[in-house]
């Protein structure tokens, strides 16, 4: 079967189910994958905020659960449906991880188990999960999963409730490689250009001075919403870490080595490393990437687009 018949197969799935237009997207363990979406670039390619996925084999067959995001139509009763559609395909990425950004799947995971009676002692009703998806959906917004008050320390019987925080955002390029580009070898760990908000134990890592005086940029924004403190200039403090790029080039490499070793001892923090050294600094990307080297190797560590390409330079074919 030529590329073009599994295209065609692959978009007639995606128009029986409210798309016009399909893009190929890797070929994996002996499947073409698809994503579904529209031919107007005005249109909302995901318009649940989700990406739908069409996987086609060398004989024309749909692998079942590849198809099933898409088509399966469940007849269980609810007042959310647009809620609960957007759950069963997090459900697909969360048992199949495929498909999707690593972010998407990490998101998958803490949606999926709040339902479930196993991984949470009070798990959360998937009536109110839906309600909540299907609002999120209309504000722009992501469910969070909280405890509640009174809860921590405690080994048994947590109860939790949900919340809507902003949406982290991301470029189109940068959403074009967090799925792995055309060329499926580029990192899916992107930093988003702007981070609205931060899940528990994620961090925000942006470039400082010794003298921790965060007055503009990312800065500004580590202390504003994150917990970076004035007057301490790097480590982590809050939900941030402070890494120093104003005192030249070999105390910054200095600096980056550090947080390398902290993000290496501890993984139960994500970082997200912004363009540090690329603003009031003055460096630019190809200075900067080549000191993260060894952080890039890191599952724990998310790195800008320009930083990648620097690193990846044979992965940007685009």
């Amino acid at each position: 079967m030529t590329e073009e018949e599994k295209r065609q197969m692959a978009l007639k799935c995606a128009m029986e189910n409210g798309f016009d237009d399909v893009e190929y997207l890797e070929d994996k363990d002996g499947y073409s994958v698809f994503s579904a979406g529209f031919k107007d670039e005005e249109a909302d390619r995901f318009p649940t905020g989700l990406p739908c996925f069409i996987m086609v084999n060398e004989d024309g067959a749909f692998e079942s659960f590849g198809f099933e995001p898409i088509v399966k139509i469940s007849s269980e009763e609810t007042e959310y449906p647009r809620g609960k559609k957007i759950f069963e395909r997090l459900e697909q990425y969360s048992k199949h991880r495929l498909g999707a950004p690593e972010y998407m799947i990490r998101y998958a995971d803490e949606i999926v188990h709040a339902c479930n009676e196993y991984s949470y002692d009070c798990p959360i009703e998937k009536e109110t999960m839906y309600e909540y998806l299907e609002k999120a959906d209309k504000t722009n917004k992501k469910v969070v999963i909280i405890p509640d008050d009174g809860q921590e320390g405690k080994c048994d019987g947590w109860t939790y409730h949900l919340e809507l925080i902003d949406r982290n955002e991301y470029t189109e390029d940068e959403k074009y490689w967090s799925i792995g580009g055309n060329s499926g070898t580029l990192p899916d760990r992107i930093t988003p250009s702007r981070i609205n908000a931060l899940d528990r134990g994620e961090i925000f890592v942006f470039g400082s001075n010794k003298q921790g005086y965060h007055g503009g940029g990312a800065a500004r924004t580590a202390m504003n919403k994150f917990g970076a403190e004035w007057g301490n200039g790097e480590g982590l403090q809050g939900q941030s870490y402070a890494l120093p790029t104003m005192e030249g080039m070999e105390s910054t490499k200095a600096a980056v080595d550090r947080f390398t070793e902290y993000a290496e001892d501890h993984s139960e923090y994500l970082f997200y490393v912004t363009a540090v050294g690329c603003g009031i600094a003055g460096y630019q990307p190809e200075e900067i990437a080549p000191l993260f080297e060894k952080a890039a190797e890191l599952d724990n560590v998310y790195l800008p687009l320009s930083f990648w390409i620097v690193l990846m330079p044979k992965s940007t074919g685009k």
